[in-house]
């Protein structure tokens, strides 16, 4: 094999581990994207399915309070009856404190 054939050869290498690099990237990025909107639609869903089976979603959506307020509510709720397991309660109350929060 020549030197050109050589050169060609480990420039074709090159250019395949970028592309390869880049397109890892770009679908890396993506799942991540998609593993952050789906845990803020997580927490969307939840707090529309369990707390709005008692008082409308309007209302507890006009409020704003701090994380530490939002999760003294929930709590506050469970403690009234409100069927919301650990786990949940952290999704809702993320969701509250990011798209709810005092100003």
């Amino acid at each position: 094999m020549g030197e050109t054939s050589r050169v060609q050869q480990s420039d074709t290498l090159r250019r395949t581990r970028n592309f390869c690099c880049g397109l890892f990237s770009v679908l890396l990025f993506l799942a991540i994207s998609a593993v952050s909107l789906s845990a803020a639609d997580e927490g969307e869903r939840l707090f529309e399915q369990k707390c709005g089976k008692c008082h409308g979603i309007g209302k507890s959506r006009s409020k704003a309070m701090t994380e530490k307020e939002w999760r003294s509510t929930v709590l506050r709720m469970i403690g009234n009856g409100a069927d919301i397991s650990r786990d949940d309660t952290e999704k809702i109350i993320a969701y509250l404190a990011k798209n709810h929060p005092r100003k």
